[in-house]
């Protein structure tokens, strides 16, 4: 077995390791840090992989390494990563060589797991609200066109896009950007 783990390094490390997740732009950006991360802090990691379970599937999220992905199919995987209300996936950890972790290596996986579970949910956060914006002006911008070409009110455009939407079983953001790409609402007759 590796050497104790030395928890001021690690605090150290954890704390670098959050602002970088921090300064990620994306989703994956974020996800591909953190296997980056845990190979680098956990001593005696050689790989590391998120997975998330859909649909009874398993799908890697980020790998640090193929054997990761082939492992995760196999669904032969050191699990640490979940997320008391929501469960965001698995952080696995792996290396080539038995007995490689340190000592108390379970506690450095869970601190780990726990500092990228944060990371996640606030760069899945704000992706969906970036996604919600996008949305809000294409819906906004389709409510103007409906207004200008049918003499409707604000409320009034808006709820016969809501209305052409459920009745034509679209979303109301897709019939938006129809509307914005021809002017009008279309026929769905």
């Amino acid at each position: 077995m590796s050497e104790p783990v030395d928890w001021r390094e690690l605090a150290k490390g954890l704390a670098e390791m959050a602002r970088d997740l921090l300064a990620q732009d994306s989703v994956q950006g974020t996800l591909d840090r953190i296997v980056v991360a845990a190979v680098d802090l956990v001593d005696g990691c050689d790989a590391a992989g998120i997975l998330a379970v859909r649909d009874g599937r398993v799908h890697t999220l980020a790998s640090t390494d193929d054997v990761v992905r082939a492992s995760d199919e196999l669904r032969a995987s050191f699990r640490l990563y979940t997320h008391e209300n929501k469960n965001l996936g698995a952080l696995d950890l792996y290396s080539s060589r038995p007995g490689a972790f340190a000592e108390g290596f379970e506690h450095v996986g869970w601190l780990l797991a726990s500092h990228a579970a944060v990371a996640l949910a606030s760069a899945r956060l704000q992706a969906n609200l970036h996604e919600a914006l996008k949305s809000r002006q294409v819906i906004g911008a389709a409510t103007g066109i409906v207004m200008a070409r049918y003499g409707l009110s604000e409320r009034e455009a808006f709820n016969r896009i809501v209305t052409v939407s459920q009745n034509s079983n679209i979303k109301v953001r897709d019939l938006a950007r129809e509307i914005n790409n021809t002017g009008g609402i279309p026929d769905l007759s």
